[in-house]
């Protein structure tokens, strides 16, 4: 065991609250792995191996642990039990009393119970669920709504105004989640209010006569320890942070203030009004304004929020839409910061009335057309413009409440203290240089500052700025030719240093302003910089220093801009990519035509590339040579060229021929053009296959493949360049070529119609598997476009085979390793047990440099399980200046193919590729950073057992889309203890329910297993038994098992295609706990040590 278990900080069962000590135990045993042994889901290993003796090990701990937690009369009713399982079984039968008698006692605790005026609400809560628990152990139905309530019917009266507010919430959003996270906020604003009137109180019986203060204090005790006397010191001490916003002073309110001026307007009882408003579930409420028509003020329920206060007439309420009144404890000003075309403004709402029970926070519409301002509402949109000025804009949400464009400022963050030192002066006065600003300061123009004899500030804003500048004195001599002088910046030192230990940055970019522009793909001939014509012409003229006085060349566009604005280099978001110059000409350069091959400086190279490329097909018969006819389609040609291996010191040319296949016409010169590809899933089953029958693993490539096509279809081409046919003449193909439309299907039907000839058989499951049974083994092909691989149990056999596959193509065998995107780590480990591991370590590197996340800190998940995504409030185009596109299609493949722990939350992002903001981008940085962390994972298949056995796992969240409120499904089906097909994907239609949406998911899962389950018997591995499919819902169980309809379950007629398969014996279904439940990394953002436990359990290990 890895660490030794404490037994005396275990309580001994004594036969009293045996459901506390039973949870207690079971912790005990998760943490020392031994819980699935005790609850009998771990049963005893038949062979009798080193498992088995592990098992019985393990048996004992818990044995020992379990006896060691008990008294000795408690141990005296277990002495005949002879594993950890019999003895939970035995007191579970003892102690878990399931009579009547048991279950009417439950009852009456649940229903007597009340909430103690010393509880809180968190502790009255878990009161509540706790008698609820055990009545559910006796086998008793309590369902949310009874716990729920219990919750409320219980609470003292000063959630009164509380129980009223959440009888006017919708029935879909009162959940005990929401309900236990409101009465929590609900308790500490009460308790915020009651401070606050303590104070009040206080500070009011300042006012009270001395001698009643003196008679008090003589009937009080002469001990100070009393608590009557804690109390007062407490509110004294309260009273001391009090300041009052008549006088200025602390110590009493303006209620209270003496100085206040009498009022000549009525005493009477001063009521607002005010309309209900709903919020959806999962809104911040705290940061949320909504634009009411029935309030006649506006008004908050957040103390912190009000910048300052000033007391009301006592009895000021508030009366709300259901005819209850609030009080109203005072009223200031909040300072905010609004959203008007994409840019935030700070500014103040005035006069707001402090409602802690309202639980709003509310924007009148009456006061806003009082002050002469009007609001326009079109749409979902609505605007307060004040003539033709904007002042305010709303948003109409999903509830039909116009939210504002607000977003708070804490008090904390508005009642700053005032800086006035040196920097912060340099800063107000345009960063003025700090010499200047200490001669403003002698010679009193700035006054409140004493100089020091500090060292000069350090500026990083003037830093960034100067990196912009190309700054020079003025000279009388001027250089004539271009690079005569060059010049140089330094910027520096900059506070964070490179990884090199540098802290300043040398500038050597102006030297000229002449460019020699970069074309698309140019040859070197056309890059002769003395040559190239100027971009500005230098006159002669001397420029100002000041970027806006300098004419500017905007990229290469070719256009003058005058008074350019420079920008600041640490704002990427907003800059957009300049554009491309020339730096370095070492690099071979590929040309684009062939005239441009043959007239360039590697023209002998490229020659003998062409030569190559025509006489492979010359050897193939590609085409034969007829005489050109009027009557004659004629498709171009063109030429290809490519070099690899360019860093090397022998890089190697090609030239490849191809047709001009964008002029073909559908039934003139092709017809059918679908090709079969193979899914990643089938390439996954086989190689977890492979380990369970040990078969040996081969990997191919077949050159040239499509040039083995046979054309069905009459189509001339134009002769090559280069070919030295004669003019008259075309080419009329006999085989197919790179670029025509039909080139794939030629190549996929030739190679089927070979393997169909050498005795195998084609899959139904996937037309790319190909099997033969030989007299000792069995060969398994799988071929993705012109790569493939083999693999049997006979090494001879197998290699008999690629004998007879060299001789029809020409192909290269080798071991397994880079295929399709996936690295292949075939090896066996120190025990001599094969494992084969998937991965894509290469891929995901380069996609982390690309991205430039190289250097960023690594994260735990994937996904943050405290923000969910949803589209922007509006389309301001910011995802131009991110490639946000890009990084989610290389995030989707690598989840396809090798990296489930990601599908999840590359599935959240792919939503948005057309509509995103910095949230959606700072999600992408996430799960890149989440990979920086665990680049070199991957998916390992072992071997289990005997039997080839398929697990499944399904699962759901409900209402997981913001936008669409649609759920998410999810499942994984397992295969050699490795994923081996997985999906995660939003539902195609809204679940009324999360029995539904579980049932919903269940039923995609279940096609799955009938494709695995066909893809085995495709390859000589049928299943016999069910495929088990486990869920984490008891409903959705339920639905599938029994034929129940009623008007919950009447429309989902459509998904009983899962009953049938179940019926038929395809699958079955089964219960798994939410913790061990696979699925959810599928369906949900999980925190981070469940997170890697169940990706654990997928199969991911470190390659």
């Amino acid at each position: 065991m890895a660490e030794r278990l404490d037994m005396n900080s275990l309580s001994k069962f004594d036969g009293s609250n045996y459901n506390q000590w039973r949870f207690q135990m079971n912790c005990a045993l998760r943490a020392k792995g031994l819980y699935e042994i005790v609850h009998g889901t771990e049963l005893k290993p038949e062979n009798n191996n080193e498992t088995q003796k592990a098992w019985i090990k393990n048996d004992a701990t818990a044995m020992f642990i379990l006896t060691s937690a008990l008294d000795y009369a408690q141990i005296t009713l277990i002495e005949n039990c002879e594993s950890s399982h019999q003895i939970i079984d035995k007191l579970d039968s003892i102690y878990l009393q399931r009579s009547e008698s048991s279950k009417m006692i439950a009852h009456e605790r649940f229903h007597q119970y009340r909430m103690k005026d010393s509880d809180s609400v968190a502790q009255h809560i878990a009161n509540v669920e706790n008698l609820a628990k055990k009545l559910k152990d006796i086998g008793e139905t309590v369902s949310d709504a009874a716990i729920m309530t219990k919750i409320i019917s219980t609470l003292p009266q000063k959630f009164l105004n509380f129980r009223q507010a959440w009888l006017s919430v919708s029935e879909d959003r009162q959940k005990l989640r929401n309900l236990t996270s409101r009465l929590v906020d609900e308790e500490a604003n009460l308790s915020l209010v009651e401070q606050i009137e303590t104070a009040f109180t206080v500070s009011s019986g300042k006012n009270q006569s001395a001698k009643s203060k003196r008679s008090t204090k003589q009937r009080e005790p002469s001990s100070s320890g009393s608590s009557k006397q804690k109390s007062v010191d407490q509110n004294q001490e309260v009273k001391q942070d009090i300041k009052c916003y008549q006088c200025g002073k602390r110590g009493h309110i303006a209620r209270f203030c003496r100085n206040k001026p009498k009022h000549k307007s009525s005493h009477r009882d001063k009521e607002y009004t005010s309309f209900n408003v709903e919020f959806p579930e999962g809104v911040n409420m705290e940061n949320t304004w909504i634009m009411n028509s029935g309030a006649s003020a506006h008004m908050s329920y957040r103390a912190e929020l009000f910048s300052n206060m000033s007391a009301v007439s006592e009895g000021t309420t508030v009366v709300i839409g259901n005819n209850v009144s609030l009080p109203v404890i005072g009223k200031g000003d909040i300072e905010i910061e609004k959203k008007i075309k994409g840019e935030w403004y700070k500014s103040v709402i005035t006069n707001v009335l402090f409602v802690p029970d309202l639980r709003r926070n509310l924007f009148s519409e009456a006061v806003a057309t009082k002050k002469g301002w009007t609001i326009m509402k079109e749409g979902k949109k609505a605007e307060i413009l004040h003539g033709s000025k904007l002042i305010a804009s709303a948003i109409l949400d999903d509830n039909n409440n116009y939210r504002m464009l607000f977003r708070n400022i804490s008090v904390h963050q508005a009642q700053q203290v005032t800086e006035n030192s040196l920097k912060a002066w340099h800063d107000r006065l345009g960063h003025v240089n700090f010499t200047r600003v200490r001669e403003m300061i002698k010679s009193g123009v700035i006054s409140g500052i004493t100089l020091s004899d500090e060292d000069e500030i350090l500026c990083e804003s003037c830093l960034y700025g100067k990196q912009h500048r190309f700054h020079h004195a003025s000279r009388e001599v001027r250089e004539e030719e271009v690079g005569e002088r060059v010049f140089t910046d330094v910027c520096g030192p900059i506070a964070t240093e490179s990884s090199g230990g540098r802290n300043q940055i040398v500038d050597l970019g102006g030297a000229s302003k002449l460019a020699a522009p970069e074309a698309q793909r140019p040859a070197i001939r056309n890059l002769a910089v003395n040559e190239t014509e100027p971009r500005q012409d230098l006159d002669g003229e001397q420029f100002d220093a000041n970027p806006r006085n300098v004419e500017a060349l905007q990229e290469d566009e070719g256009t003058v801009v005058d008074n350019a604005r420079d920008y600041n280099l640490r704002n990427r978001d907003k800059l957009k990519r300049p554009g491309r110059y020339t730096a370095n000409f070492a690099m071979v350069n590929v040309p684009l035509t062939y005239k441009e091959a043959m007239e360039g400086s590697e023209s002998r190279e490229w020659s003998k590339a062409i030569a190559e490329e025509l006489s492979a097909l010359k050897r193939n018969d590609t085409w034969q040579l007829v005489k050109r006819t009027d009557s004659m389609k004629v498709i171009g040609s063109k030429w290809v060229f490519s070099v690899k291996d360019q860093t090397s010191n022998k890089p190697r040319f090609k030239a490849r021929l191809c047709a001009k296949g964008f002029s073909q016409e559908k039934g003139v010169d092709y017809d059918e053009i679908f090709s079969p590809t193979t899914r990643y899933e089938s390439i996954r089953i086989l190689l977890a296959t492979a380990v369970k029958n040990n078969y040996k693993i081969l990997q191919f490539d077949v050159r040239t493949a499509f040039l083995y096509g046979d054309l069905h279809e009459t189509i001339y081409m134009d002769p090559p360049e280069g070919a030295n046919i004669s003019d008259g003449q075309v080419c009329r193909l006999q085989k197919s070529l790179y670029g025509l439309k039909q080139t794939s299907r030629c190549w996929n039907e030739k190679f089927n119609q070979f393997m169909l000839d050498q005795g195998f058989r084609r899959g139904e499951a996937d037309k790319c598997v190909y099997r033969k049974s030989c007299s000792k083994s069995t060969i398994i092909l799988i071929l993705y476009v012109d790569d493939g691989l083999v693999m049997s149990s006979d090494e001879a056999s197998l290699y008999s085979f690629l004998d007879e596959l060299v001789k029809q193509f020409e192909i290269t065998v080798m071991e397994p390793g880079h295929f399709v995107g996936m690295e292949i780590l075939d090896e066996t480990d120190e025990d001599n047990n094969r494992r084969i591991l998937i991965h894509q370590s290469s891929y995901i590197r380069r996609m982390i440099e690309k991205f430039h996340m190289q250097d960023a800190a690594p994260v735990g998940t994937p996904a943050d399980p405290h923000v969910r995504l949803k589209k922007p409030e509006y389309d301001d185009h910011s995802e131009d200046s991110y490639p946000y596109r890009e990084a989610v299609g290389s995030l989707m493949f690598a989840a396809i193919v090798t990296r489930p722990d990601i599908m999840f939350a590359t599935n959240q992002i792919s939503r948005y590729t057309s509509n995103n903001d910095q949230t959606h981008w700072n999600a992408v940085k996430r799960i890149l950073k989440y990979l920086k962390g665990t680049i070199n994972f991957g998916i390992e298949y072992r071997r289990n057992s005997e039997m080839l056995v398929v697990t499944g796992y399904s699962d759901s969240d409900f209402g997981n889309d913001f936008d669409t409120r649609r759920s998410m499904s999810g499942y994984v089906f397992l295969l050699s203890n490795g994923a081996v097909t997985w999906s995660s994907q939003t539902q195609k239609a809204v679940t009324l329910s999360t029995t539904e949406a579980e049932y919903v998911a269940a039923s995609e899962a279940t096609k799955e297993v009938t494709w695995i389950r066909q893809f085995l018997d495709d390859i000589g591995e049928p299943v016999q038994e069910p495929t088990n499919l486990k869920m984490d819902n008891q409903g959705a169980l339920c639905l599938v098992k029994n034929p129940v309809f009623h008007k919950r379950t009447k429309h989902v007629d459509i998904k009983y295609y899962i009953r049938e398969k179940l019926e038929e014996g395809t699958i079955s279904v089964s219960f798994v706990p939410s913790d061990r439940e696979l699925a959810d990394v599928f369906t949900k953002p999980t925190p981070r040590d469940h997170f890697h436990k169940l990706i654990f359990n997928l199969g991911m290990r470190k390659c």
